[in-house]
């Protein structure tokens, strides 16, 4: 059984990770050991995931694993558009929303290439906020549905089914 649950490559990963932090001039800060642990978490998880579980039981908690990420991208998208839109955070900071946001000036008085439909066009630069959901950043944010589309995709493609969110092979 030990062999199972260490056998997997983020071991070395993360005994390297340790080895590093001990030689270092930092490792009588706490904070070196706070971020070794959570590099543990994921790679506990990974081993016990694949130490635990038959290959059937392997298949359907990755299929639930893979939804709640797909669901858990499209609520933070859905904040991000209600967030540019509004142009102001949601007051969501019960679910970690952050008060401060990443601002940037726009030449232009229009945010969209509807908005001169709508609104009269002002001749003066507007500011805008970047959209960033529930994470610290706008990048953050971004990188999270990016890499969770490109797993969608992949995903889909892989199993050869139009439905990307239900996709069951």
């Amino acid at each position: 059984p030990l062999k199972r649950w260490f056998g997997n490559f983020l071991w070395p990963v993360w005994i390297f990770a340790l080895l590093s932090i001990l030689a270092s001039p930092f490792s009588g800060y706490p904070i070196p050991y706070f971020r070794l642990l959570q590099l543990f978490t994921p790679i506990a998880l990974f081993s016990f995931i694949a130490a635990a579980f038959s290959e059937k039981e392997k298949a359907k908690l990755t299929h639930i694993l893979l939804f709640s990420l797909v669901l858990a991208s499209f609520v933070q998208a859905a904040i991000g558009i209600a967030q540019y839109f509004h142009q102001a955070p949601l007051g969501l900071r019960i679910l970690g929303e952050s008060s401060q946001t990443s601002l940037f000036t726009y030449p232009s008085s229009s945010r969209w290439l509807i908005d001169d439909l709508f609104t009269q066009v002002i001749e003066q630069p507007v500011t805008l906020i970047r959209a960033q959901g529930t994470f610290p950043h706008a990048n953050v944010f971004g990188g999270f549905l990016f890499f969770l589309s490109a797993a969608q995709v992949a995903n889909a493609s892989f199993c050869l089914c139009p439905a990307f969110v239900l996709c069951s092979c």
